[in-house]
């Protein structure tokens, strides 16, 4: 048996393409760039594989992220926090927007491949760490957070 964790964030940004988004969010922030230089997504042509791949090359990623959300599908990236301690599944679904005041509606969603641990209990996910860092970055972004769920739970 293992756990499944999830924290899913449905938000309103200004940001024109998913490659500014991301900039904005891992600027000084949580890394898209891993300790050995490179950047982990899903390629241009994956159709729901998530077939991870490895790119060297910053603006080919970015290129991938705008390419994929101008045809409405799914985005897939790796992050890892600032020491390298931890890394990020981060799934990226471009929503309609009806929103009049913002240019995109996105849902995210993070999975922390190994999760910090709330106190005393051996499973659960303590989703208050996570959220205490990533809710303050997104709103310095000037995002507007719509919905937050977080889920723990046994696969």
């Amino acid at each position: 048996m293992s756990v499944s964790r999830n924290i899913e964030i449905r938000l309103l940004s200004d940001t024109l393409c998913l490659s500014d988004f991301i900039k904005k969010l891992t600027d000084n922030f949580w890394n898209f760039r891993n300790e050995s230089g490179t950047f982990l997504s899903i390629p241009l042509d994956d159709d729901d594989a998530f077939d991870y791949q490895t790119f060297s090359d910053i603006e080919t990623v970015n290129h991938i992220l705008d390419r994929r959300e101008s045809y409405g599908k799914i985005n897939a990236i790796g992050l890892w926090d600032n020491n390298y301690t931890e890394s990020f599944g981060l799934l990226i679904r471009t929503l309609e927007n009806n929103y009049e005041d913002s240019n995109k509606h996105y849902l995210l969603s993070l999975t922390p491949d190994t999760a910090k641990r709330i106190e005393g209990a051996p499973r659960l996910t303590d989703y208050g760490y996570y959220l205490n860092r990533l809710i303050p970055k997104l709103i310095s972004i000037d995002c507007y957070i719509c919905e937050v769920t977080c889920h723990d739970f046994d696969s």
